[in-house]
Formats: structure tokens, C-alpha cells, sequence
């Protein structure tokens, strides 16, 4: 029971924090931010009263009490003992599985009955129940604390000081921009981000919704978008632009992209073409984006096109 408590406690943690990571806006420092919190939680989690309130939940719920024995809450003697032979019967005939080297930061190592046996049961619970969280937090941080997600919030944060006119680099910042000098000419970009608030101002020239302030890369990529020049008079930006894009923060988008494509192209229309069925994804994909599109507009467009479609 207390295994089933202590799940409950971390997975609804993991959920919360699954839902932040797999936001299709969700930003380099967004996630970095969400795993820091995350890891914090589970520093809060790992201590002795939390152990304590999750021993005294579970007491409450089940009207039992942890015993000292070896044996399970509310066992008796003789089933514990036919219990241990049993399990030393069946670990005799099996072989003893070992976890692969690369796996052993994140695996919960477990002991045999024997070794149980002569552990207080509520030490066994705490020394499972630490090891789970250490083994999620390794990996969290084995995944978050690559070399491509710094680069990813350097080139976040250089973009964004420079869209709201501060054009100051810290020293950990400019650290994290020497990694891209090999394919990046830095003092051209330099010059050049200092011209992107100029290309922000001719997009609210001719916007319905004027930017004041920058606060996401795919703001900067829709203004360079609207202004055709601005990719070719800010060559290294875009290129920094389409780095950032490249490098995705999590597998979310694609996973989305294969349910989309189950739903769409279903058995009854299994025979679609391939660009009908691109088409489709895309508009289910980008939903937002497609709601934003006036029909009217795209209609008479398409009339105007044909003259047969006048009449």
C-alpha cells in the first residue's frame, strides 16, 4: 500500500510537469525553468517528513500499522515464513537478470528476500522510496543538462535582449555563443541585432496588433516572415532562427504528428494521396493557426483566380 501511495505522490508530480513539457510553445528556458522546479519538488520529497506523512497516509487508510518485523503490514508469522520459501524457490530457478551499464543511474535496484529479511521494514520502504526519486531525477537532468539546450537558451536569450533593445551580452551568455563561432560569423551578429528592433517597427506599421514587448523566438520568426527583406538584410538572425528551430526541446510534436495521422487518414480513407494527407495534418496540426485565416478572403481569392468560378 504504501508502494501504491508513494507512486500516486510522484506520478501526479511527473503528470503536472509532463503537461508544461509537451507545450507546443513551450520555449528553451520554459523547459529548463519547469525540470528546476521539478527537481526542487522532488529534494522536498526525498526527506524524512515526507516519508513520515506518506507512512502515516497510508496507516490512516488502511486502519494498519507498520510493523518492526520483516514481514508485510499485517502478516502473520507463518505466512511470511511460507512467503520467503516461496520466494527463494522461485529466485533459485531463475537467472538472476543483470541491468545494462547504461541503465544503472536510473534503474531502482532492488534486494533479494534474504537481504530483506534482515531490514527494518520501514528502512527497506525509505531506501526504495529515495532510490525511485533519485532514479527520476538523473534522468530528468541526463536529459535537460545537454550541451544543445544551453546552446538553444543562449540563442533564446541573445534573440530576445536584442527584439527589446538590450543589446548587453553577460559573460554566460557570450560563453554559450563562442560554441556556434564555427558556423556563425558573431561580430556580424552582433551588428545585426541591433537592427531587429528597426524590422519590428515596420511590422506594426502594417499589423492590426502591434508588438511592444518580445517574449518568444516565434514572435521574431513571424515578424521576419511578414517583412520578405528582412532575411536577406539579417542573414546571420535567420540563420540563428533556423538553428533554434531545428534543435526540438522534446518529442511531443512528432508523437502528435503520428496520432494526427491515424485519425486522419483512417481505414475508409486509406486510398488519399500523399499531398491530400499532408494538407490534412497540417491543418489539424497547426489549428490554431488555420483558425486565424479568413475564409472569406481565401474564397475570393479563389474566385477571382478562375474566371469560369465568377459566374
Amino acid at each position: 500500500m504504501f508502494k501504491l501511495a508513494a507512486m500516486h505522490e510522484l506520478s501526479s508530480l511527473l503528470e503536472n510537469n509532463s503537461k508544461q513539457l509537451q507545450s507546443a510553445s513551450l520555449t528553451a528556458e520554459q523547459a529548463s525553468t519547469s525540470i528546476d522546479k521539478m527537481c526542487i519538488r522532488l529534494d522536498e520529497l526525498r526527506t524524512n517528513e515526507e516519508f513520515e506523512r506518506l507512512i502515516t497516509k497510508v496507516e490512516t487508510i488502511t486502519g494498519l500499522s507498520v510493523s518492526v518485523g520483516a514481514g508485510p503490514v499485517g502478516a502473520c508469522t507463518e505466512n511470511v515464513s511460507q512467503q520467503e520459501e516461496e520466494e527463494r524457490a522461485s529466485t533459485s530457478r531463475k537467472r538472476k537478470r543483470k541491468c545494462p551499464a547504461k541503465m544503472t543511474d536510473f534503474v531502482v535496484h532492488t534486494k533479494t528476500a534474504n537481504e530483506t529479511s534482515t531490514l527494518h521494514e520501514k528502512a527497506e520502504l525509505k531506501r526504495l522510496f529515495y532510490e525511485t526519486i533519485d532514479a527520476v531525477k538523473n534522468a530528468a537532468k541526463s536529459r535537460f543538462e545537454q550541451d544543445d539546450l544551453h546552446i538553444l537558451k543562449a540563442i533564446e536569450r541573445f534573440i530576445l535582449r536584442a527584439a527589446n533593445k538590450d543589446y548587453s551580452v553577460p559573460e554566460d551568455l557570450a560563453k554559450d555563443l563562442v560554441k556556434l563561432s564555427e558556423i556563425i560569423d558573431l561580430r556580424e551578429l552582433t551588428s545585426e541585432a541591433q537592427e531587429l528592433p528597426v524590422y519590428l517597427k515596420l511590422h506594426n506599421r502594417n499589423s492590426s496588433a502591434p508588438i511592444t514587448k518580445v517574449t518568444k523566438v516565434s514572435t521574431i520568426c513571424d515578424v521576419m516572415n511578414s517583412v520578405s527583406e528582412s532575411k536577406d538584410c539579417l542573414p546571420h538572425i535567420h540563420q540563428l532562427l533556423k538553428l533554434y528551430m531545428s534543435l526540438p526541446l522534446g518529442s511531443a510534436t512528432a508523437e502528435r504528428t503520428f496520432s494526427v495521422m491515424r485519425r486522419v487518414k483512417s481505414w475508409l480513407r486509406s486510398s488519399m494521396s500523399s499531398n491530400t494527407l499532408n494538407n490534412g495534418i497540417f491543418s489539424v496540426i497547426h489549428r490554431q493557426r488555420i483558425d486565424e485565416v479568413a475564409a472569406q478572403e481565401v474564397a475570393k481569392e479563389c474566385v477571382q483566380i478562375n474566371e469560369q468560378r465568377r459566374i
